[in-house]
This record gives structure tokens, sequence and C-alpha cells, in this order.
């Protein structure tokens, strides 16, 4: 019985039958020889990377040559490696789909690819006192600060954070909270005597242009007449104001704060129009720092 000519490869995205990637080759039409990818689909955040396997027939598995590739390359690249694997580096948002095929063009097989982007959140405890994750722990005002926080998954960030004016000291007076926090995050600080250090504040660094973010504080003392002006200053600004005695469950947000061409953002402490207190006591426990969906 004569060959048949015929277009045959392995479609992952509506079926899974075996077919040659070349209408210019004799094909074995008995399935025994076969190249597929172990995932059908493939989803990748943008700031990940991700390894996929490619099998093989053991009919002749060990002489295949594979050849990797990806639709759209302005959404991803693809690099093989060994054992049949190959390497996929997110390049955008998107959708598009990665193909295996054999050196000789016989077999090959699709993948369907998504790319998403799952904005980051930091969450940064200051003061002497560790808060467990997903918390940052910002100990003392006088250390080198931190850089690649941890997001609320755990994963590392370009973020950074530094004190850029200078703060009194740190002071912990063991208080609690409503907000659902640890303890460790309401019972320690950084602070400021206004008098003698009228303003106080953080260089944030490692943030994405275009991208714009939403800042939250906590600030909480067992005392009388404070009040903390909080100024975020990027491309635009924002100003909030929290009175941070016997706080239990009050925290302000500044949102929509995009960084400079830097991508940093300054953070500007002092006493608000309020401070009442003695010594202008102004302060910070935590610090939340959100992507905003685009």
């Amino acid at each position: 019985m004569k060959s048949i000519k015929f277009i045959f490869c392995t479609m992952a995205l509506a079926f899974t039958t075996l077919m040659s990637c070349s209408d210019d080759n004799e094909v074995d039409l008995s399935n025994r020889k076969f190249v597929r990818i172990d995932q059908s689909s493939v989803y990748l955040e943008i700031d990940e990377t991700a390894t996929v396997t490619a099998s093989v027939d053991d009919l002749a598995g060990d002489s295949y040559q594979l050849k990797w590739s990806v639709l759209n390359s302005d959404v991803a690249t693809i690099e093989g490696v060994e054992n049949n694997a190959a390497v996929i580096t997110p390049a955008a948002v998107g959708k598009t789909v990665i193909k295996v095929e054999t050196a000789d063009g016989k077999l090959c097989y699709f993948s369907d690819l998504t790319v998403t982007k799952t904005p980051k959140t930091c969450y940064i405890d200051f003061g002497v006192i560790d808060s467990p994750a997903p918390f940052n722990n910002y100990r003392n005002p006088r250390d080198p600060g931190l850089v690649n926080m941890l997001d609320h998954r755990g994963r590392p960030t370009t973020f950074g954070i530094e004190v850029d004016k200078p703060f009194s000291g740190k002071l912990a007076r063991g208080l609690n909270n409503n907000l659902g926090l640890p303890k460790t995050a309401s019972e320690d600080m950084f602070f400021s005597d206004g008098i003698k250090i009228p303003l106080s504040g953080f260089k944030v660094t490692g943030l994405s242009q275009g991208t714009k973010y939403t800042f939250s504080f906590y600030g909480h003392i067992n005392d009388r007449g404070t009040e903390t002006e909080f100024h975020v200053i990027g491309k635009n600004d924002g100003v909030a104001y929290l009175v941070n005695d016997d706080n239990f469950d009050r925290t302000v947000e500044i949102k929509g704060i995009e960084p400079n061409d830097e991508g940093v953002v300054y953070i500007e402490m002092k006493p608000g129009p309020n401070n009442v207190q003695w010594a202008k006591f102004f302060g910070v426990n935590t610090m939340v720092l959100s992507e905003e969906e685009n």
C-alpha cells in the first residue's frame, strides 16, 4: 500500500492528535511516534520564568533534536535547555502559543501560554520587634535600609526603602491593635520629637514607571495630642493626617502616586496641623505599599 502524504501535527489548543508539521514528508500513521509538552496550558507571572518539558516516544526519542518557539515574541521568549526542556521568559502581559517540533519538521506540539501580572503588595514593620511574614522588618532608622523586599506572596521584588531624613529613634510601647495585624506590628515604631527634628522621611526605590501605587500608614502611641502628617511625593503627590493617640483601628491611605523617572517616591513625615503634644511627637508603626490595577 502506498504511503499517504498528510499534514499531521499535535494540536494542544483544541485536540491532541499526532500529525506531521510538514506536508512534504511521508508519515507513519500508526501513532507510535510523538512529541508533546507536559502542559497543554501554561500560566506565568510577568516577573517569573517557567520550565516546560517535552515528552517523546521510545522509538526514536533519543535521536530527536527539538526546536522551541513562541508565536508572539513580544509576549515571551523561550530557550531550549538539556533533557528536552525549555525556559520561558515573559516580556509582556498577554496570550500566545508555545511550539515544540522535531528538527526534521515531522512532529510538533502546541501549548497555550498566558502571561499575567498580579499587583504586588509589600508590608513593612518599623521597630526592633520583628513581625512574621508577610512583613519586611526595618529595625532601626540608622540601619542601611531594606532592598528587594518580599511581597505578600513571599516573592522578592525590586522595591527598597531607606531613611532619607533622620528620625529621633525607635520606640516600643507594647500596644495592641484591632486591625488584624500582629501585635508585633503595633507595639513598636520609628518616631521623632518634632521640636528637635521637624521633618523625617523615607526614600522608596525600585518602583515601576507608569505604575501607580497606594501607600497606607499606621501609627499608635499611648499619648495625647499627637498627629502625623504623611506627604508622599513622586511625579505627583498626596497628603494624609493620622492621629496616633490610642490608635487601635485607624489607618490613612494616599492613592494614585506615580514614581519619578528614577522609579523613586519620597515620604516626608512631620507633626500634623492639629499636633499639640508637648514635644510635637510623630511616628509610624507600619506601611503598606501596593501596586494599583491598571
